[in-house]
Order: structure tokens, then C-alpha cells, then sequence
């Protein structure tokens, strides 16, 4: 049985394991509604964000998702919004 993950410039093959982990947890979109909706934010919310452009999204299909930073940012974004 072969494995895939092989050191690489002195690196263990643990912290490659560990690296490549790590890089699958961080994503950069995920469907508008889960993701707003664990961070308390509803569905109806959700739509009237991203219709205005407050939150970057794109669809696929029928779905609709949200970029992750927009939404990390959105409280300096509203912030900002009613500074102006």
C-alpha cells in the first residue's frame, strides 16, 4: 500500500498530513443561508445583504453562496454604511 504524502525538503510526513488539513479546513465560500445563519443572521437578512451587495456572492446552479471574507467583514461593512 503506497502513501500519498511524502516529505518534502526535510518536512515529516505528519506536519504534511497536518498542513494539508489544516489548507482543506479554510474555505472561501459557503451557501448563503448555513453561513449566515451560524453567525445569527436569517434568511430574509441573508437575501436583502447580498440583493444590495453588502455580501459578495455567486451562484451556482440555483444555489446562492457567500464569500466568507464579505461576510467576516460585514460588521465594519454595516459600520461603514451608517458612518455615511
Amino acid at each position: 500500500m503506497t502513501n500519498d504524502i511524502r516529505p518534502v525538503h526535510g518536512i515529516g510526513r505528519r506536519a504534511v498530513a497536518a498542513a494539508s488539513h489544516e489548507m482543506q479546513d479554510r474555505r472561501a465560500y459557503g451557501p448563503l443561508v448555513d453561513e449566515c445563519r451560524a453567525r445569527g443572521i436569517g434568511r430574509t437578512v441573508a437575501f436583502a445583504l447580498a440583493r444590495n451587495g453588502t455580501l459578495e456572492t455567486f451562484h451556482l446552479g440555483r444555489r446562492v453562496f457567500v464569500m466568507l471574507d464579505s461576510l467576516d467583514a460585514l460588521p465594519q461593512t454595516l459600520a461603514k454604511q451608517a458612518a455615511a
